[in-house]
């Protein structure tokens, strides 16, 4: 069992060592190339949207993103807009997603997510590509 903090430290870092980016609505969320890679990604499988497979990574992303921060709290899910699986640098497989959500109140954000799985396909954490921004209703200035 992966504690909060590491959780945040490990997204943090694959965010950090990928070059990710998150981009607004109409522009594709795609990730940056890495200059520092040498060599070939692993090949990539395109995923049906409505399989059991890829309804149970968007639930463990949307239910881990509302516990992150209390920030993500009205998270919504607008649209998967893909889904692919490659084999994991260690055991098991990756899923890759790209999702886009409403953060609040029509505060759109594009982000790659990869959920990781075991050998036997169980769910065991997830990365994303960056935190996504939410601004809160901020209260006036007071009079002066």
């Amino acid at each position: 069992v992966l504690t909060m903090a590491f959780r945040l430290a490990l997204l943090a870092a694959l965010a950090a060592f990928v070059g990710c980016r998150r981009e607004l609505v109409g522009v594709a969320a795609k990730a940056m190339k890495n200059e520092a890679f040498d060599g070939e990604p692993p090949p990539r499988t395109p995923l049906d949207l409505e399989s059991v497979e890829v309804q149970q990574a968007l639930r463990y992303v949307m239910t881990e993103m509302k516990r992150l921060s209390n920030r993500y709290r009205y998270i919504k899910l607008l649209k998967c807009h893909s889904a692919e699986w490659g084999a994991a640098n260690f055991d098991g497989r990756n899923i890759f997603l790209e999702l886009e959500f409403d953060m609040l109140r029509n505060q759109i954000s594009k982000h790659d997510v990869i959920v990781f799985q075991d050998e036997d396909r169980a769910i065991t954490g997830m990365a994303i590509d960056e935190f996504p921004d939410v601004r809160l209703r901020e209260l006036p200035d007071p009079p002066v």
